[in-house]
């Protein structure tokens, strides 16, 4: 990876006719259900035996909505946006961090144009798995959650319809505003 960079910096580069266009959106990203709350029980007894405050103070924020009945949220509303630098040159921004296998699906979706991707460009949520992820389980699905204040729950499938669809009408809109 770190030769690919040092041989691009060496190249002569492109030159780019700006045609600078964007558009954002906030799709909605479904969520499964929460954790059971053994799980935060579980959580602050080990942080107190361990003297973990961000642990405990994770567990005892958990536990305080379990037992409130206050419940959680059933997703986000997401920021994704789309932005065209040039002809064929652009940049898809999202809030967290998009995993890796995010570019690859945006690329096909919106063949043939050259994209990068940027994450954590609106908000630091957690990271966004791909559907495929989702039962894999791991940090980046489960354990990325526990920080967040509206749900600990992991996502749920649907939310590659929703990017999907946010992007193409991004897309979209941009052509039809800049013809």
């Amino acid at each position: 990876m770190s030769a690919a960079v040092l041989a691009a910096l060496k190249g002569p580069g492109q030159r780019l006719s700006l045609e600078i266009a964007g558009a954002a959106d906030r799709p909605f990203l479904p969520r499964d259900k929460p954790p059971p709350g053994e799980r935060y029980e579980k959580m602050r007894t080990e942080a107190l035996a361990s003297t973990n405050a961000y642990r405990l103070a994770v567990s005892d924020y958990w536990l305080e909505r379990y037992e409130s009945g206050e419940g959680f949220a059933r997703g986000d509303a997401w920021a994704l946006g789309l932005i065209r630098l040039a002809p064929g040159q652009w940049i898809v921004h999202s809030g967290g961090e998009p995993c890796v296998e995010w570019r690859e699906k945006i690329s096909q979706w919106l063949a043939p144009l050259n994209i990068v991707t940027f994450g954590y460009s609106q908000e630091a949520r957690c990271y966004l798995p791909t559907e495929t992820m989702l039962a894999e389980g791991g940090y980046e699905v489960l354990e990325s959650n526990q920080g967040r204040q509206s749900t600990p729950a992991p996502f749920a499938p649907g939310i590659e319809r929703a990017v999907r669809e946010s992007l193409l009408q991004q897309l979209a809109f941009i052509r039809a505003r800049t013809k």
